[in-house]
């Protein structure tokens, strides 16, 4: 649902932004697999080396190389485009929550510290966005960021269909006038042809009258 702000905003809600972000994964999950299977191939058989030592807890070089894979990919959309294209799909984005620009800081604190608390403790920080004032999940809080609907697409689109319907009524009602106007000068020809007629029988009748006057002795 979309929650509206006081100069016409509206948030994008918790369902919205759940179908945006298992868009983004389906596509990030394709775009990894196609980069994993030439390395899975190639080091097919191979358990050791640096690409499988943890380095970072239990985390290998190779699961690091794909995070930052990934989060790249969101930080770059959100970065310069202002969504992903799960969001841009569901017709949303993210925007500072006040008007100064969004800076690279702000979208690389919010897809990678803000992300990663709002999944501790079964995902609270994504499901208060159900119920937060204007739908914001922890990471939105952390990086001062708000998730609402692109709305000027849609208001361009209307506007310009609401110009071609004014063209089509103008060139309908202009027909319209012609059409009358050519039917009223018809109308007209045609009365003043009805009179001229009146007017020759009318002659032709005092001229005939005038004639029998004229033949009486």
């Amino acid at each position: 649902m979309m929650q509206r702000q006081e100069n016409n905003i509206y948030y994008a809600g918790f369902f919205v932004r759940l179908a945006a972000w298992a868009i983004d994964s389906l596509l990030v999950g394709v775009l990894l697999f196609i980069i994993k299977l030439p390395m899975i191939v190639a080091t097919f058989g191979v358990t050791e080396g640096n690409l499988f030592k943890e380095v970072l807890f239990q985390f290998t070089v190779w699961d690091i190389l794909f995070y930052i894979l990934a989060k790249s990919y969101y930080v770059a959309t959100t970065y310069c485009t202002g969504a992903t294209v799960g969001k841009k799909l569901m017709n949303i984005k993210v925007v500072p929550a006040r008007e100064d620009k969004i800076t690279l800081w702000n979208i690389l604190y919010r897809e990678t510290i803000g992300k990663y608390l709002s999944d501790l403790f079964l995902c609270i920080g994504y499901i208060i966005v159900g119920i937060d004032k204007e739908k914001r999940g922890f990471h939105d809080m952390l990086s001062d960021t708000r998730v609402i609907y692109n709305l000027k697409r849609d208001f361009n689109i209307q506007e310009e269909k609401i110009k071609v319907d004014s063209v089509k009524f103008n060139q309908k009602e202009e027909e319209e006038v012609q059409y009358k106007a050519a039917a009223y000068g018809y109308q007209s020809e045609q009365k003043r042809m009805d009179e001229n007629r009146s007017e020759e029988t009318l002659s032709e009748a005092e001229e005939s009258e005038q004639n029998d006057e004229n033949d009486i002795p």
